[in-house]
């Protein structure tokens, strides 16, 4: 059985218990006046008259949207399709009554990647680059395939951590090779014990000493950089493997555009439209944070069965990545 963290931790230990009584004495006017503006707004006798925008999501979604926007009909490519679009253009868009990717003019300034995406839109097509071909020859073989998944505890659970660091459980491997064979190598840390560096012994015996180790996003990088600093009796290995990683986000960002990415190069866009018989629909867990979440659950989940359907899912999840 999982020990609770009553039985690691003191309070103690934990918190430093502070007077805020004049600071939260100094706020009580600010307070008043909220107070004040949110009861006649609940008191008024309909909705405030506020078209959606940027607003509706910063700095959280509002629990009002799906209401809010009921009657509108959305365009299919609207121009916040484009990726990284700023608060200037955006509001030089709406000022030239703008709001759908094919009314942008040819001479509307953009960046290189946001006309990419606006000419693609408008053939209806995808865009390949010239280079796409030359970048990919380049890999070298085996090529292995590699996605971690990670878990956050606000109170830290190991030596050495601190609040919110990410902690790898798990990563799933495929390795291809040149003659197209395809491998599956799966860890997951199911203990209720430090992951870390069985997690990294495991992962430096599984991807050898040769051939790309494809990612997509610097993360894989991040978390392997910290199991290098974390266990320096294993920095060398590890640090061997950043120098071998290859990167396919801004391989895909750079050379290929589809208009049903709808300005997202995240791998749950891409993913369907590039490969349609692939997908995360249907499986139990469906992101990163909810990977994190369930793997807390399996530590006090004192059903047997129950844990081993999370682990299912967490290595089909982290499986449908590589």
């Amino acid at each position: 059985m999982s020990r609770g963290l009553g039985d690691v931790y003191k309070r103690q230990q934990l918190f430093i218990l502070h007077d805020c009584t004049d600071i939260a004495e100094s706020l009580l006017p600010e307070v008043e006046q909220n107070v004040a503006a949110y009861m006649a707004m609940l008191n008024a006798g309909s909705a405030p008259s506020i078209l959606p925008g940027d607003h509706c999501s910063i700095p959280y979604d509002c629990a009002y949207y799906a209401h809010c926007t009921r009657d509108l009909v959305f365009p299919e490519h609207p121009v916040t399709d484009l990726p990284w679009i700023s608060r200037t253009t955006r509001e030089q868009m709406d000022a030239d009554g703008i709001d759908e990717i094919q009314q942008i003019p040819d001479d509307f300034p953009l960046t290189t990647l946001q006309e990419r995406v606006r000419e693609a839109v408008i053939q209806g097509s995808e865009y390949i680059s010239d280079d796409l071909g030359d970048v990919l020859k380049a890999i070298r073989y085996p090529v292995y395939h590699l996605d971690f998944e990670t878990f956050m505890p606000a109170i830290p659970r190991y030596a050495g951590t601190r609040p919110y660091d990410s902690i790898p459980f798990q990563y799933s491997l495929h390795v291809e090779y040149e003659d197209g064979r395809v491998e599956h190598v799966v860890f997951l840390h199911t203990e209720d014990s430090d992951p870390r560096e069985q997690l990294a012994v495991s992962l430096i015996e599984a991807l050898g000493d040769e051939g790309a180790v494809c990612v997509y996003s610097g993360y894989e990088k991040r978390v392997i950089g910290e199991l290098a600093t974390q266990f320096p009796q294993y920095s060398e290995r590890l640090r061997a493997i950043v120098g071998r990683l290859w990167d396919l986000l801004p391989v895909v960002r750079e050379h290929y555009y589809h208009p049903d990415f709808h300005g997202s190069f995240s791998i749950k866009k891409v993913l369907p439209v590039l490969v349609p018989e692939l997908g995360y629909h249907d499986l139990g867990i469906q992101g990163g944070m909810a990977a994190g979440v369930a793997y807390l659950n399996s530590r006090v989940q004192p059903d047997e069965v129950e844990r081993q359907k999370i682990f299912t899912d967490l290595r089909a999840y982290c499986g449908m990545d590589t």
